[in-house]
């Protein structure tokens, strides 16, 4: 069994132990059916997340000040929604018939060395999109904020690398509670 696994694994890994420690870790171990938590459910609230946030609001915001009609941005939104949740559904189809996770399929394409690039893309996009989402959410915070708390307008005055000291304490507050949601794990963000 490889080190950091435990009993009742419900790792596919095929249980000789002979593994190499930069081909295999835990997390990119294939999973088996039991192992497999995400339903339905889980997906269809994951898509929803991605085509129901605050930078595609804004980004809508913004064709609208482009001389968009509200017709056209619902049906650029639909386009959008129903190509990501095919892209989506196709990316994670072949993952969830063989519980393989993306680093370790992309080996197909693009060898061990290279299957590092495509995950390092995957996973600057992630960190991108964190920061644009919390930036986006610690304005709206703000401004509900001092909307519920006139008394805070003092520490919205001033600016610092484009935030005001309250844009700051709403966007570290926040990132630091989305840090604390993601740092119990997959499990507690499926749920």
């Amino acid at each position: 069994m490889p080190p950091g696994t435990a009993a009742g694994d419900t790792r596919a890994d095929g249980g000789d132990g002979a593994t190499s420690s930069v081909l295999y870790t835990y997390d990119l171990a294939p999973t088996k059916k039991q192992g497999r938590r995400w339903g339905a459910y889980n997906v269809f609230t994951l898509w929803a997340n991605d085509v129901h946030s605050l930078g595609n609001y804004a980004f809508a915001i913004g064709l609208f000040a482009l001389g968009l009609n509200v017709w056209g941005i619902l049906a650029a939104f639909a386009l959008a929604s129903v190509l990501l949740f095919l892209l989506l559904t196709l990316s994670g189809f072949m993952g969830h018939k063989t519980g393989v996770p993306f680093p370790v399929m992309s080996r197909i394409a693009f060898g061990i060395r290279g299957a590092k690039i495509p995950a390092a893309v995957r996973g600057i996009v992630a960190i991108a999109w964190f920061g644009i989402q919390t930036y986006l959410a610690s304005a709206v915070l703000s401004a509900l904020l001092i909307a519920m708390f006139p008394g805070l307008r003092g520490l919205d005055s001033n600016s610092l690398l484009g935030q005001s000291t309250l844009g700051w304490i709403s966007f570290l507050a926040l990132w630091a509670l989305q840090l604390l949601i993601v740092s119990y794990g997959m499990q507690m963000i499926r749920r």
